[in-house]
């Protein structure tokens, strides 16, 4: 992997996971040689309820939108191994091929969401890697997403 490489540390938060009150908000952490950024919103409620897992995966896209350039191979670190292990078990790969339905059967939750993960991880070199909660990044990550949750 190229020395220069940009490193996103993301995480999701929720409360109420799945109920009609739910509160969702992710938090990222960019980095790129001396520089860093931070992003976070509050996950609005609409017609498709607010779950930790959706926050998790807004975080990881959120993350990677702000990407301008593929320049450079993209590090995504994240607590959830539901975005992890998608990509490094190509889990995607099996649901197109499938139709969107899993291995129970049954519809491919936050369908919209990895939708629009999934070019990320095709066209540019970008690679997920499972951190536990206490890496510094992620929980910096997770320190915003919960900042976005009360805000």
């Amino acid at each position: 992997m190229p020395e220069d490489k940009i490193e996103i540390f993301c995480d999701g938060a929720c409360q109420g996971n799945g109920t009609i009150d739910a509160i969702g908000g992710w938090g990222a952490v960019l980095q790129f040689r001396d520089r860093k950024l931070e992003f976070s919103e509050k996950i609005s409620v609409g017609t498709i309820p607010v779950t930790n897992q959706r926050a998790e995966l807004l975080a990881g896209l959120n993350a990677l939108k702000q990407i301008k350039a593929a320049d450079f191979a993209i590090m995504v670190y994240s607590d959830s191994k539901y975005l992890t292990d998608c990509f490094n078990q190509k889990w995607f790969a099996r649901w197109e091929t499938n139709g969107w339905v899993n291995a129970a059967k049954e519809p491919v939750a936050n369908i919209d969401l990895w939708k629009d993960l999934i070019p990320f991880y095709v066209f540019y070199d970008v690679t997920f890697e499972y951190r536990s909660e206490e890496d510094p990044g992620i929980r910096r990550a997770h320190e915003l997403a919960q900042k976005a949750v009360n805000s």
